[in-house]
């Protein structure tokens, strides 16, 4: 993750209110933290960063790309939030009101890095290892956002609706499959 971490300006970001230049500090720490408190303190930091109230800011895609490169080695319970705050990313929205109120950023470009996490996704989902809920929702938005992961997306659903202990989520993976198949 330090090598993404490195590759942004964080004070440079606008924000959503709250200072940017702290986010590689509150990533690191989200993923190493072992005490609950500790991981959701540095959570909802991030959060209030990347989409607080639904909306998107122009450090959105920074985060999404440093959440994608810190849960492919990051542990639980860090891991577990930074799946849900992806969740969180993926469904903000750009302002209506004032686009440009929390600076330049498009939906488009943070899907884009969330996709990149499309195989861990399937991954924590396989191994059961994971917030299962999370881990759908992100295969179904990257499948539904991007036509080159759809058939990708399909496939882990087609195979997980096959895995025993995802038997309580068959209902939400059958409903996920079969909106990208009507989409595809």
């Amino acid at each position: 993750m330090e090598l993404e971490l490195a590759r942004h300006d964080w004070a440079a970001f606008t924000g959503r209110g709250a200072a940017t230049e702290h986010l590689p500090r509150a990533l690191r720490h989200l993923f190493a933290a072992t005490d609950a408190d500790a991981v959701r303190h540095h959570a909802e930091y991030i959060r209030h960063c990347a989409a607080d109230d639904g909306l998107l800011a122009d450090v959105s895609p920074a985060i999404a790309a440093a959440l994608v490169h810190g849960i492919w080695t990051g542990a639980s319970p860090g891991r577990d939030e930074a799946l849900d705050i992806l969740t969180d990313i993926a469904h903000a929205r750009v302002s209506d009101l004032e686009p440009d109120a929390y600076g330049i950023v498009s939906e488009a470009d943070c899907m884009a890095e969330i996709a990149r996490g499309l195989p861990v996704y399937a991954e924590i989902l396989e191994v059961g290892e994971g917030p299962v809920d999370a881990c759908v929702d992100l295969i179904f938005t990257c499948g539904d956002h991007d036509p080159w992961t759809r058939d990708r997306a399909i496939s882990y659903f087609t195979q997980a609706l096959a895995l025993h202990r995802l038997r309580s989520h068959h209902d939400q993976l059958r409903a996920c499959l079969t909106e990208l198949e009507r989409r595809g």
